[in-house]
């Protein structure tokens, strides 16, 4: 160990001052170039951190519209579904309208039916006053 310390130390010695100065030079080069590469990388970083910061914000903005693409959807059906028992209600009140015109009709013809009846017994009792009478008349006789 000690022979490779002496080994390098005597190189450095033996370096002209031309090659220290070029050293130096290739070391800040390095120094720079590392750096650079530090920068870099920092950069890379940040930029990966953004992307996936982008990235989780674009998925929750993702589910937000299917979110709301179904509700839209729900919201359709809905709209369909009312339209479709509106229809129904309406014909229904057709149906109700329908049925009381009948209803009225019927009863018509019922009050008219009951008041034949009614001068149908009105005639019956007179007839039957007629022969009472008739027949007391012929007991006298």
């Amino acid at each position: 160990m000690a022979d490779q310390s002496d080994e390098i130390l005597s190189r450095l010695r033996g370096i002209s001052s031309d090659e220290k100065s070029e050293m130096g030079k290739m070391k800040c080069r390095i120094d720079d170039q590392a750096r650079l590469i530090m920068m870099l990388k920092k950069r890379n970083d940040e930029y990966i951190l953004a992307n996936m910061a982008l990235d989780k914000h674009s998925i929750e903005l993702e589910r937000q519209i299917e979110e709301l693409r179904d509700k839209f959807e729900e919201e359709d059906r809905m709209k369909d579904k009312i339209e479709e028992l509106t229809q129904t209600i309406e014909q229904l009140k057709t149906l109700n309208v329908q049925w009381e015109l009948k209803e009225q009709e019927l009863n018509k013809r019922f009050l008219f039916e009951n008041k034949k009846y009614e001068n149908l017994q009105e005639d019956l009792s007179s007839q039957k006053k007629k022969i009472q009478t008739l027949e007391k008349l012929l007991e006298y006789v």
